[in-house]
């Protein structure tokens, strides 16, 4: 489960990889997640999945975070900081896609009917993924590199046949969504 929105309402467009909006006056939730779309060939070798162009999924914003839900605020009352760190995420979960690794992923989105009290702004929403790791070369699920030397940390990515992805708000434990990954693999 990858906790997401964590950092409040994003008052700009949708481009942002998690996020939600609410409009008070129409009591109405928008929640969206942009999957991230790689090429293959940047994580695997060219004989790994031949059939398959591409990978799609998400960064993984807190991978040391065994944490299904968001923070609460630090010790002390101190609010929540973001930590500056690699301008991309260090490990991502993915699934292989048919399709060409240059198109844009498909956006999924909720737009929901919501009075302000059955979501809590400072749990944010979580992101269930439910499938299963799968093996893709000698070294199994998880393939890590260091694209720019040793002195950099790996990125990982863990590599997986997704079935079924649900936004879950924690407030209540619902399921606001769910999409069967068949009709996820390309924006139209």
């Amino acid at each position: 489960m990858l906790p997401f929105g964590c950092e409040g309402l994003v008052d700009s467009d949708r481009t942002a990889p998690f996020g939600w909006q609410y409009d008070a006056a129409k009591t109405t939730l928008r929640v969206w997640i942009n999957p991230t779309r790689w090429a293959r060939s940047a994580w695997l070798s060219a004989e790994t999945e031949a059939d398959k162009a591409a990978l799609e999924g998400f960064w993984i914003a807190r991978p040391w975070s065994k944490a299904t839900h968001c923070p609460a605020s630090a010790p002390g009352g101190a609010a929540h900081v973001a930590v500056p760190s690699q301008s991309q995420g260090e490990v991502a979960i993915a699934r292989f896609i048919e399709g060409d690794a240059d198109k844009s992923a498909r956006r999924l989105e909720i737009v929901k009917r919501m009075e302000p009290g059955d979501f809590d702004p400072a749990r944010g929403f979580a992101l269930r993924i439910i499938g299963r790791m799968q093996s893709v070369e000698a070294g199994g699920p998880v393939q890590c590199l260091q694209r720019t030397g040793w002195q950099q940390r790996p990125q990982c990515m863990i590599v997986g046949d997704f079935a079924e992805l649900r936004v879950e708000n924690p407030k209540t434990g619902d399921v606001l969504a769910v999409w069967s990954i068949s009709g996820t693999t390309q924006r139209d």
